[in-house]
């Protein structure tokens, strides 16, 4: 796994400096993926900022290529850690001597309380990940060349 890499196309929908916003619509990475149909349905788009070295512009079709602990960390952290929430807010439950309706309930905060505190640490998280990075151009326009800008 370590220095693993996963490759998608998408189309550029928006400029922020030097990231670029990729809409990308999963098809060979995920292909094989067992928890594709829990991310996505089908014909789903994912977005994602990306480097751009290519000074690509909004409409080109590009290749993303992404880090594949940073798909793997983030589908255990939304996918498994809310589980484990779930079971251990249970046990604590029994543990206290909650009834089952309560132990269950209290399972369900404790997965609610992940999901949430996920999110407030999904941006910083996110810096100290290394960033997607467009790799190529798809649809070169006519001032392109096959080298980053």
């Amino acid at each position: 796994m370590r220095g693993e890499k996963l490759e998608e196309q998408g189309v550029i929908v928006e400029l922020k400096g030097e990231l670029a916003k990729v809409a990308i619509t999963p098809q060979y990475s995920c292909a094989h993926c067992a928890a594709r149909a829990l991310c996505l349905q089908s014909g789903e788009k994912v977005y994602t900022e990306a480097l751009n070295p290519w000074g690509a512009q909004v409409g080109d079709l590009v290749k993303v290529e992404m880090p594949a602990k940073r798909i793997y960390q983030s589908t255990f952290l939304i996918f498994f850690m809310p589980l484990i929430g779930l079971a251990l807010g249970f046990v604590i439950g029994q543990k206290v001597g909650f009834s089952q309706g309560l132990s269950i309930l209290t399972g369900l905060l404790f997965a609610g309380g992940w999901l949430f505190l996920l999110g407030r640490m999904e941006r910083r998280r996110a810096l100290n990940l290394p960033k997607p990075i467009i790799k190529g151009l798809v649809n070169k326009g006519e001032r392109r060349n096959n080298e980053p800008a």
